[in-house]
């Protein structure tokens, strides 16, 4: 018989008989504990034999959407000058989240910025209101965060492939495509 006393302070007896004191790997069983794992995770059900996931599940768990990334990059030959990138990423549910960063701003006032998405000469999507809603400026840099229920990455109207023009006070200061990831 060995006594020990764990960090709570209550006393255990282990009988070298009942409990074997130093564990070993020849009794567990690692085939059992990755079919739980699986199982648990959803990645295999229990009838399932085979170890790689099946389309059926894949197609569940992703719900049969791929995820549409695009983003636009500004770029100046003075590095003191406008410069930024904005990412847009469209979600399962349609809705399109728009993340963007700004450096060498001069006017940090958000009413004199304009955001509008020109494809083939016209313009297909004004975003100005949203995007003045979500933009936080710190120092000569500008920030955004923020979403748009209908603008499309893919599909007929997507606006990968137009430009993305910034002004400011009605005149431009930069404009770039817009280019899937």
């Amino acid at each position: 018989m060995e006594a020990f006393r764990n960090y709570r302070g209550v006393d255990y007896v282990l009988n070298e008989k009942a409990i074997d004191p130093e564990p070993s790997l020849n009794n567990f069983n690692f085939q059992k504990l990755a079919e739980s794992l699986l199982s648990f995770f959803g990645i295999r059900s229990q009838e399932n034999d085979t170890t790689t996931p099946s389309s059926n599940t894949l197609l569940k768990r992703n719900r049969s959407c791929q995820r549409v990334t695009a983003y636009v990059q500004f770029k100046s030959s003075n590095p003191k000058d406008f410069s930024g990138v904005v990412t847009f990423f469209q979600k399962t549910n349609g809705s399109t989240v728009v993340y963007g960063q700004w450096n060498g701003l001069k006017d940090l006032d958000q009413m004199n910025y304009e955001f509008v998405i020109y494809k083939n000469g016209v313009a297909q999507r004004d975003m100005t209101i949203n995007i003045r809603r979500g933009i936080e400026f710190e120092g000569n840099s500008a920030f955004l965060w923020t979403t748009f229920d209908s603008l499309p990455l893919s599909g007929i109207d997507q606006i990968i492939g137009g430009s993305l023009y910034i002004s400011n006070c009605g005149k431009v200061i930069a404009k770039s495509e817009i280019y899937q990831i």
